[in-house]
């Protein structure tokens, strides 16, 4: 298996002592021979982001992705850690990008968000941030993109303090990331909240109830015969979200269709969809993954806010998963809404890290970045501490809305 990937650690860094002797990295950078490590891959992964068929069916269906670029780290007989990532081309609309007409593409190396597989120890993280270094020094790629990394790990810890102060990045803003326990029923999930999530519960299923009464059905669509019906009932209720105008959430686009696809196939997806005089009117899609339930695109029909649709879905979902043995967590992944610290007893900080290259393009690409990122974070602030951020929101919101319309 070791044989098929290429041996990309150069000379200089074999010599410097700063790899164990016993140590070797290789890397794949094509179809085959990702492929050739499946068997190690499939033994280490653990969150779907991370998946080897998803990862590959990205890379096939993605326009900016030039090639896979997966580090295998280990002795000469066992690999025992993988890095994954692959390499992007910076679009077009970056400042940087306009920098220079001299350089035909500026690439990125990007490592996934759950891209850290295997028994990452003090030296296998010094052997993998030795060779984003060699990467970038040999101007392989101008910029390295570490995704959503736990700010307690080791290998933040080696992207924030190691690079020198050029091509440190110097504007990281940790995010939350909350999970739930979901326990043996529904009653006793219930039970672990907090008296205000339990009576906002029973408030808005009520208000919903009394509104709707039989009118309303929710389908859990998880065949892949379902595939049609997921894409077409779901983009009626996203295209009318504010995420939707942002150009994010639910796109009905040939990347979302291929991924929904794969994981109806492998037996992941689960969309749930509520319908009122059966018409979509809000869905909640996610993976069932392992013994946990990733949450992944979500919406509803902005002039049913005030029957709270939203929640009302939530809680029926929760109630399935509940009765799911297989499922024991709820993951819904990074951001600070109310909703997922009302619903969840575990946070972790995450924080994507940027390690920039030593020329004249990434230190441009290190200071616009740094610009950016300081004017967000001081309107923040400044929002924040006059308390108005729900009405910004919310203004935002109606703004983006009603230019759509």
């Amino acid at each position: 298996m070791m044989d098929i990937v290429q041996d990309i650690t150069s000379t200089a860094d074999r010599d410097s002592g700063l790899l164990p002797a016993n140590l070797q990295i290789r890397t794949a950078r094509t179809v085959c021979e990702v492929e050739a490590i499946r068997n190690v891959w499939q033994k280490m992964h653990a969150h779907p982001n991370a998946d080897i068929d998803l990862f590959l069916s990205v890379n096939e269906v993605r326009k900016t992705i030039v090639r896979p670029h997966v580090m295998v780290l280990g002795d000469s007989s066992q690999p025992s850690v993988l890095v994954v990532g692959r390499i992007e081309t910076i679009g077009s609309n970056d400042f940087v990008n306009r920098l220079s007409r001299k350089i035909p593409m500026l690439c990125k190396l990007r490592i996934i968000q759950g891209g850290f597989l295997g028994n990452l120890d003090d030296d296998h993280c010094q052997a993998v941030f030795e060779e984003i270094l060699s990467l970038l020094r040999r101007r392989v790629v101008h910029v390295v993109q570490l995704d959503h990394l736990d700010i307690r790990s080791n290998i933040y810890r080696q992207a924030t303090r190691i690079p020198q102060f050029r091509s440190k990045d110097h504007c990281i803003v940790p995010v939350e990331h909350w999970t739930g326990y979901l326990g043996i029923s529904y009653q006793d999930y219930c039970n672990s909240r907090s008296k205000n999530t339990r009576r906002n519960l029973r408030r808005y299923t009520s208000l919903f109830l009394s509104e709707f009464d039989k009118r309303w059905s929710i389908k859990i669509l998880n065949q892949p015969s379902d595939l049609e019906q997921i894409m077409r009932d779901t983009e009626v209720i996203a295209a009318k979200t504010y995420q939707y105008a942002l150009a994010g959430g639910f796109k009905c686009d040939n990347e979302m269709r291929a991924l929904v696809s794969l994981a109806l196939n492998k037996g992941w997806m689960r969309a749930f969809i509520l319908y009122v005089d059966r018409k979509p009117v809000a869905f909640w899609n996610g993976i069932a993954y392992l013994d946990r339930f990733h949450t992944w695109t979500t919406g509803y029909a902005p002039e049913l806010a005030k029957y709270h649709v939203g929640t009302f879905l939530l809680a029926r979902l929760l109630e399935n998963l509940c009765q799911d043995e297989r499922i024991n967590h709820i993951d819904f992944g990074f951001g600070n809404a109310q909703y997922k610290r009302s619903y969840c007893d575990d946070i972790r900080h995450e924080a994507s890290v940027r390690v920039y290259g030593p020329g004249l393009i990434a230190v441009c690409m290190n200071v616009a970045k740094t610009a950016s990122t300081l004017a967000y974070e001081g309107t923040r602030r400044v929002v924040l501490s006059t308390k108005s951020l729900q009405k910004v929101r919310k203004a935002w919101r109606k703004r983006l809305l009603k230019r759509k319309e």
